[in-house]
């Protein structure tokens, strides 16, 4: 049973509970206090409806509260890194066999996170994962329900939508993770994207449930850790398009924080295994372009902003994108999974549940 949690936790590594966002108190204060900022900040951003991500969360409207709410309906607690799950697990249900009754299929995990990604750059770490989920299929393929200890609450793991989401030793080490500070809009952007993330593995029913990560394909940066998806909805891709509307819409990124975002794209998109990939190659590419393009109109418009070898860098990416554009032959789109959940869970309305936050994160020193 450990060990299949264990696996769960790494395919997800994104009855009585609380129907608000709480902070458990093995997460430390300061680590609250950043969180609880970034959520503050998406909550304040009046984003433009974006079809793709929309269609994906199954929302009318993306701006920024909205977003935050759909985060809100998929997570019920934020808990530390020292957070011990087998210390906190019992079972409350022997005879526990929810509909539907297909599960999804198990990743083979070739590597652990611990290890070095391919191509020497440096050691993979875990961001965050969510625990409510791997909790749940877990059960389900056992038969039992299971009830997670979170401080003095007990939350009986009844649906995958119960996410409890564990801070991982990469969410807050944003120097090493994507070399900003940690307290910098860049690191809120990742760690808002993390969130995003996550909550894309409290969705699914059936096999889709908890949409379960892939192991990367030989030749892939994190070949053999289970850190991609199989579908063109996954948690990958769902952050990507999520990072893809935020720099499209970040009036005041200096270039070099442009050139971060588009990293961080590049990333998320590149984990949507093939044919995934490549229908995902032609959205970013396009906003790689667009985004290079503001950084030379930046260099032309601030006089010795820019040194010539910035300029010709910047030229070079983008007809290295439009490169990439190009016409090739066509291939079949990686399915897209279904969303819907399964089993039972509360819902939370936006209008009091960032209050609710708020009032809680107020009470901690």
């Amino acid at each position: 049973m450990k060990l299949l949690i264990a696996t769960l936790a790494m395919a997800l590594a994104g009855a009585s509970a609380q129907a608000e966002i709480q902070f458990s108190k093995s997460v430390p204060s300061e680590q609250k206090k950043l969180l609880t900022r970034d959520m503050f900040f998406l909550a304040n951003q009046s984003y433009p409806s974006d079809s793709k991500l929309a269609q994906m969360m199954e929302i009318g409207s993306t701006d920024g509260l909205t977003i935050l709410n759909w985060i809100d309906n998929r997570m019920v607690r934020i808990v530390g890194e020292d957070f011990d799950i087998e210390k906190n697990i019992s079972i409350v249900n022997q005879s526990f066999f929810p509909e539907p009754s297909a599960t999804p299929e198990l990743p083979t995990v070739v590597k652990t996170p611990g290890g070095s990604s391919g191509g020497g750059s440096g050691t993979v770490k875990t961001v965050m994962s969510n625990l409510g989920g791997a909790v749940y299929i877990s059960g389900k393929m056992s038969h039992v329900m299971f009830s997670l200890k979170v401080d003095d609450s007990k939350i009986n793991m009844t649906s995958p939508r119960l996410g409890v989401f564990k801070v991982g030793e990469g969410l807050f080490d944003t120097k090493t993770m994507i070399k900003s500070p940690v307290d910098s809009k860049m690191s809120s952007y990742y760690r808002l994207a993390t969130l995003v993330h996550e909550a894309r593995h409290s969705d699914g029913r059936g096999a889709s449930a908890g949409f379960l990560h892939a192991i990367c394909p030989s030749g892939h940066r994190f070949d053999g850790y289970a850190g991609c998806d199989a579908s063109s909805n996954g948690p990958y891709t769902i952050e990507g398009q999520f990072l893809k509307v935020a720099v499209q819409n970040c009036k005041d990124c200096q270039p070099g924080e442009l050139e971060l975002m588009n990293k961080m794209i590049a990333d998320s998109f590149s984990r949507a295994v093939a044919p995934a990939a490549q229908t995902a190659d032609t959205s970013i590419n396009a906003t790689i372009i667009s985004s290079y393009q503001l950084l030379l109109s930046f260099c032309k418009n601030t006089p010795g902003s820019c040194t010539p070898e910035q300029k010709k860098q910047y030229e070079d990416a983008i007809a290295k994108a439009q490169a990439a554009m190009q016409p090739q032959t066509a291939v079949a789109e990686a399915p897209r999974w279904d969303a819907a959940p399964e089993g039972t869970y509360p819902s939370v309305s936006r209008d009091n549940t960032w209050s609710s936050i708020y009032q809680l994160n107020a009470k901690t020193k």
